[in-house]
């Protein structure tokens, strides 16, 4: 992961960078972060970025003039304002959020696990079927235990897989997904309504284990914040 903070103010750079390091170190996500002072070093650097960090105000130009030089580049943008009087101009492609300094740890954190689960879930598995032997993890609905196999919905059908829970546990972790039961893991943007149990978009019902009641609610009631914080960017 290639971040770049572009900013005139070196206080919050300075502070950026470690709230950067700090998160990406704890989910053991290698990053690389390049620092510039202003709209015009960052864009004549031409380094290929992942993640773009940048102030409203820098001192040659402001951030929005920026954004409309990288309309052909695949990066996500995050703004450092002041204020939030620019807000509504900072909205439209490539934006992923608009904070006021000084930054907030768990308001930028929010926004970073915004665009990992963005990431992920175009992660592609493998799943060894004959007509389709890969499928997009975001299209994964829920997974079911069957003896040695695990049964894969995915919003257009369904696959038998020859493999264990644990290792569907390990290959989704830091996603939106979550084991309820010893035989059910389900995806958070599938579930319709929670009682005793969840009930899936299509209708499905699952239970969830006793054991399992408080990792799935802390785990749901983190997801729920994160979407309404970014659909609120």
């Amino acid at each position: 992961m290639r971040i770049a903070i572009c900013d005139s103010d070196k206080a919050c750079m300075v502070e950026t960078k470690k709230l950067c390091k700090e998160y990406f170190g704890n989910k053991n996500i290698d990053t690389e972060i390049l620092e510039y002072s202003s709209g015009t070093l960052f864009l004549n650097s031409q380094e290929e970025i992942d993640i773009l960090l940048i102030g409203i105000t820098l001192k040659d130009m402001d951030g929005l003039i920026v954004r409309r030089q990288l309309f052909n580049r695949d990066i996500i943008i995050i703004y450092l304002a002041e204020d939030d009087s620019c807000m509504q101009k900072a909205f439209g492609r490539q934006v992923y959020g608009f904070l006021i300094k000084p930054l907030k740890r768990k308001e930028l954190y929010n926004i970073f696990d915004y665009v990992l689960e963005e990431q992920l879930s175009e992660q592609v598995i493998e799943i060894n079927d004959k007509d389709e032997p890969y499928v997009k993890a975001g299209l994964i609905m829920y997974i079911i235990a069957e003896d040695k196999y695990t049964r894969v919905y995915t919003v257009e059908r369904d696959f038998l897989v020859l493999r264990s829970m644990i290792e569907w546990e390990r290959i989704l972790v830091g996603q939106n997904f979550c084991r309820i039961h010893r035989s059910h893991i389900v995806n958070f943007e599938y579930i319709k309504t929670i009682e005793s149990g969840v009930t899936m978009v299509n209708g499905v019902k699952l239970n969830i284990s006793r054991n399992k009641k408080s990792t799935f609610k802390d785990a749901y009631s983190d997801y729920f914040k994160r979407k309404m914080i970014t659909k609120n960017i």
